[in-house]
């Protein structure tokens, strides 16, 4: 799979490529607050250094265009559904942020 850098795949997405809704970012919902950025390690990082907690229990997910937070299975079937990822690509029930594009 040739994947696109993350800013590269967020403009794709949005001038259409992946329809009317399609994955933005990964994220993580931690006490009713909803991080986002390209890999979920980096989300961790930056919850730890705002200092809001010590420990990282959030869901682990991804937000849509949509402002939506899907778990990483529903996320998997959305990204198969609108092309973001094909069947060739992805073989798993679960998404993860690497397999939507590079560092």
């Amino acid at each position: 799979m040739n994947k696109l850098k993350w800013a590269d795949a967020m403009f794709a997405a949005a001038h259409g490529q992946y329809g009317p809704r399609w994955i933005r970012a990964a994220a993580i919902l931690q006490e009713g607050t909803l991080w986002e950025g390209a890999r979920h390690c980096d989300i961790i990082a930056s919850i730890v250094a705002a200092g809001t907690v010590r420990r990282v229990k959030g869901e682990q997910g991804f937000v849509t265009n949509k402002g939506e937070f899907l778990d990483r299975k529903a996320a998997a079937q959305l990204a198969l559904s609108n092309g973001q990822l094909t069947d060739k690509e992805f073989n798993r029930a679960r998404l993860f942020s690497e397999e939507l594009w590079s560092p």
